[in-house]
């Protein structure tokens, strides 16, 4: 799994460098400078999909945040900028920030997501899976002994907001 994340960050990533390199604020430049490169990935990889949600209604396991989403909160250049500060730069070149900030942007308005500031990833797992895990869970099976016990109330996991 962790394998077919790293791959999954790395094409993702690629993908909008590429774009990015292709815009009109990058005509003249053919490639990322190597060192932001490396740092961008070694950040991908220590804050993107570093969450995972199981989907009861479609039999698979989500994971958070995306790479678009970290770039769009800027986790992804805050990590990527420590990293480079090791490599004694001095700061995560901007232009790149704002160019992969733009992909980013035109991405989620092509998907049609919204951007939200906040920090809610647990917004993108499906409202539908979350109420399907509210639902009884631990009902008691009925008593065939015609005995009347007093029954368990069942439990209901609560949003702590």
């Amino acid at each position: 799994k962790k394998k077919a994340l790293q791959t999954r960050i790395d094409k993702e990533l690629k993908s909008m460098i590429k774009d990015m390199l292709q815009s009109r604020d990058f005509e003249d430049e053919t490639d990322m400078e190597p060192q932001a490169r490396e740092a961008l990935v070694k950040a991908a990889k220590e804050v993107c999909y570093t969450r995972q949600y199981y989907d009861v209604s479609k039999d698979e396991v989500i994971y958070l945040p995306s790479v678009v989403k970290t770039i769009v909160n800027n986790s992804l250049f805050e990590k990527a900028d420590e990293l480079y500060h090791e490599e004694e730069h001095e700061e995560f070149p901007e232009e790149y920030s704002m160019g992969l900030r733009k992909v980013a942007f035109a991405r989620m308005a092509e998907e049609g997501l919204d951007y939200d500031d906040s920090d809610g990833e647990e917004e993108e797992v499906a409202f539908a899976t979350m109420m399907q895990l509210s639902q009884t869970v631990d009902q008691p099976a009925p008593s065939t002994n015609g005995s009347k016990k007093k029954q368990n109330k069942p439990s209901v996991l609560k949003d702590k907001r």
